[in-house]
C-alpha cells in the first residue's frame, strides 16, 4: 500500500478567499499534518494583489497567474516546474476549473504519483466558465487516476457534463467540530439571522433579501447579516435600500472562519438561497453551530439539508417560499429544538477525521496510470517536457 507522506492541493482559490472549498481544504490540511502528513497548496492569484508565496499555519501557498495565451501556459508549466516543494506523493486537484486539472495531470506524470480530482460543484457547471478550454479540462479529467465528489447531485454534474464514467465516491466536506465546539456564541442585543455567501448572483442573495422585505412586516425588530464580499455588493444594498431595509441589513464582508461560526452560533438561522449549489458546506457547518440551514431545494443541498428534519428547504427562485420558511422558524411551532438536535447529531458524520480517513484510503490505493495522451499541439510539447 502506498505511503503518503506529502500532499499537493491544487485548487483555484485559497485564503485569504473565503468560501467551502477553501474551508474544507484548510481543514484537511490541518488534519493531516496532525498526522505527520505535510501539505502543500497549488493556486491561482486572485486577486492579482495577493503574493505569489505564502504560509497559513503549517502549509505553504504558491500563487500563479491564471494563464490564456499558449506562451502563458508555457511559463505556467515552466513555473511550477522550478518549485521544488511542490512535490508530493499525491496530486489532489479540489475543483477542476482550469487551467488546473491539466496542470496538475502533468505534474503528477513529471512526479510519477497518482493524480485524484474532486468535483465541488460549480467546477462541473454548464457555462462560460465551462466552455472557455473546456476541450483540456474534459481531456485532464479523462486521464486522472482517481475521483471523488462533494454531492451525488455533482456526481451527476461530472458525468453529464465532463462525461466522467466509472467510480467517483462521495466524500463530503470534512469540518473540524471540536474547534467549532469551542466557539463562543455572538451576544447580540437584536435577534438575527445571517447568510454567508459570496456576493454573486447564482448564490441567490437577492432572493434573500425579497424574502426579508416580507418577513420584516411581522418582525420589524429582525436583522440580517450577509457575510462576504463580491462583484454584486453595490446591487444587493441598492436593493436593500429600495426595500427601505437598509437599516435592518448589514454586509459585515469577509469575515475569519472563527468570527463566522460565533456569528453562526447566535443567529436564529443562516440562509443559503442558491440558485445553483454542489452540495453548500455552509449548510452542514451552520447546523455544526446549532443554527438552523434553510436553502434552496436546488443541486447537493438537499444532501447537505435534510428538509424537517435538520433544517428546512425552499423552491428555488421563490423568495415568497424562503420567506414562509423563514417565519416558520422565528414562530417556533415547537420544531425548532428538534431541527436543531437532528442537525447537530447529523454534523457529527462530517467530522474531518473520518473524511479524511476515506481520502487518505484513496490516496493509497489508487492505481498510478502514469500516462499522457496528448489532444493537441500544445500539449504534445508538454509530454516532452514530461518525458524530458
Amino acid at each position: 500500500m502506498r505511503k503518503i507522506k506529502k500532499v499537493l492541493f491544487v485548487l483555484s482559490i485559497y485564503k485569504p478567499n473565503m468560501g467551502g472549498v477553501e474551508t474544507s481544504v484548510e481543514s484537511y490540511c490541518r488534519e493531516y499534518n496532525k498526522r505527520g502528513i505535510e501539505t502543500v497548496i497549488l493556486t491561482k492569484k486572485f486577486p492579482e494583489n495577493l503574493p505569489s508565496y505564502d504560509m497559513y499555519d503549517n502549509t505553504k501557498v504558491f500563487r500563479i497567474s491564471k494563464p490564456d495565451t499558449d506562451d502563458e501556459y508555457r511559463n505556467f508549466l515552466k513555473q511550477i516546474l522550478a518549485i521544488p516543494e511542490l512535490k508530493a506523493d499525491i496530486v489532489h486537484v479540489v475543483g477542476v476549473r482550469r487551467p488546473l486539472p491539466l496542470f496538475a495531470l502533468v505534474l503528477a506524470r513529471k512526479l510519477h504519483v497518482p493524480c485524484l480530482m474532486t468535483f465541488v460543484g460549480g467546477d462541473v457547471s454548464e457555462g462560460p466558465i465551462w466552455e472557455e478550454h473546456k476541450i483540456d479540462s474534459i481531456n485532464s479529467i479523462a486521464q486522472a487516476d482517481g475521483y471523488s465528489a462533494y454531492s451525488e447531485s455533482i456526481v451527476d454534474d461530472a458525468r453529464r457534463v465532463a462525461n466522467v464514467s466509472g467510480l467517483v465516491p462521495v466524500i463530503k466536506t470534512g469540518l473540524d467540530l471540536n474547534k467549532i465546539q469551542n466557539i463562543k456564541p455572538y451576544n447580540s442585543h437584536t435577534p438575527y439571522i445571517i447568510s454567508a455567501r459570496r456576493l454573486v448572483y447564482d448564490k441567490g442573495l437577492d432572493i434573500l433579501i425579497n424574502a426579508f422585505a416580507d418577513v420584516s412586516k411581522q418582525f420589524p425588530d429582525l436583522k440580517l447579516l450577509i457575510a462576504g464580499e463580491g462583484e454584486e455588493e453595490k446591487n444587493l444594498k441598492d436593493l436593500a435600500h429600495a426595500l427601505g431595509l437598509q437599516n435592518k441589513i448589514d454586509f459585515i464582508g469577509t469575515i475569519p472562519l472563527e468570527e463566522l461560526y460565533s456569528y453562526m452560533k447566535g443567529a436564529i438561522a443562516h440562509i443559503c438561497p442558491s440558485r445553483s449549489e454542489g452540495g453548500g458546506n455552509v449548510n452542514i457547518e451552520a447546523s455544526a453551530c446549532g443554527c438552523i440551514p434553510i436553502g434552496t431545494n436546488i443541486g447537493g443541498i438537499s444532501e447537505y439539508i435534510k428538509d424537517k428534519e435538520t433544517g428546512l428547504l425552499f423552491e428555488p427562485e421563490n423568495s415568497s417560499d424562503l420567506a414562509k420558511k423563514i417565519i416558520k422558524v422565528l414562530h417556533n411551532d415547537g420544531t425548532n429544538d428538534k431541527l436543531i438536535k437532528n442537525g447537530l447529531a447529523f454534523a457529527q458524520g462530517f467530522s474531518i477525521e473520518s473524511q479524511a480517513d476515506k481520502y487518505i484510503e484513496i490516496y493509497q490505493k489508487l492505481v498510478l496510470k502514469d500516462t499522457f495522451v496528448p489532444w493537441s499541439d500544445l500539449t504534445k510539447e508538454f509530454k516532452n517536457v514530461i518525458e524530458s
